[in-house]
């Protein structure tokens, strides 16, 4: 593996919706394992073409630890992945480090724009990646430059700046893991001093971003698959959970859909 550096209350259903529990009142574990061997075996991983999944949401969710344990369960199953985030480690990127910890400050408008260039340089990495047969997991995307950036009037500029670029790439899938606020909160300052916070990582910024991340989701609806996770619980319970995700995005890449969204929507949430 090489490394380069629940919404409050709704699902987007669409007509093939079941609910987690139903599943597991039909045996979903057996059914997982049974379905892991078919479509995971040596041969069937071969031809599987490689995938460019997104991890974003709050912080203090776990995406890290959940980003490397979905890494480490594709590797023992023969997958090369690569683990990736933003922002990078190029000059942009750092200067979106300085004005992230407080030490330069700068607008949101700033920040959005330094992202974009950013990310278009990550997205040259990413490409190479992809031909090169591996899978590609990033820690944040554009949905982060869209929830924490786009405040106000800037929603739709940081959106269409982003969306719009040819040379950003919208990913296979992406993952995000939602928590209560202060729970989330809770996780950072346990692993943090209060020097080391960054500027959005209070409370009211937590619970104004995870309202931000319900609006990205709900705007890419009908363009990207987002797949809303709760991230409560244990580290195996939510690992569990990611790769129900994974599996979604792996058959939408599988399917060819034209229209992700209209055939995976019944996935949109997983408690």
């Amino acid at each position: 593996m090489k490394k380069s550096r629940g919404f409050p209350g709704f699902f987007l259903a669409g007509k093939f919706h079941r609910s987690l529990d139903k599943r597991h009142k039909m045996g979903y574990n057996e059914r997982n394992e049974r379905m892991t061997e078919e479509i995971m075996s040596p041969d069937t991983i071969q031809k599987q073409a490689p995938l460019f999944i997104v991890f974003d949401g709050m912080d203090g969710t776990g995406k890290t630890t959940q980003m490397r344990l979905l890494c480490e369960r594709l590797n023992s199953l023969g997958m090369e992945t690569v683990l990736t985030c933003e922002p990078s480690t190029s000059p942009d990127g750092q200067a979106l480090r300085r004005a992230l910890s407080g030490k330069e400050p700068a607008n949101n408008s700033r920040m959005a724009a330094l992202f974009l260039l950013d990310r278009i340089g990550h997205n040259a990495e990413i490409e190479g990646w992809l031909n090169e047969g591996k899978t590609v997991i990033s820690d944040r995307y554009y949905y982060a430059s869209m929830a924490y950036q786009g405040q106000g009037e800037n929603f739709e500029w940081v959106a269409r700046m982003n969306l719009d670029c040819p040379h950003i790439r919208k990913p296979d899938g992406a993952i995000l893991l939602d928590m209560n606020p202060e729970d989330s909160m809770a996780r950072i300052r346990a692993n943090r001093t209060t020097d080391e916070l960054e500027i959005y990582e209070t409370v009211a910024q937590q619970e104004k971003i995870r309202a931000r991340f319900a609006r990205v989701t709900e705007y890419l609806k009908d363009e990207d698959l987002i797949i809303t996770v709760n991230a409560a619980g244990t580290v195996e319970e939510v690992a569990e959970r990611i790769w129900e995700a994974y599996e979604t995005i792996r058959g939408a890449k599988e399917r060819s859909c034209p229209t992700r969204a209209e055939h995976f929507g019944e996935r949109r949430l997983i408690r």
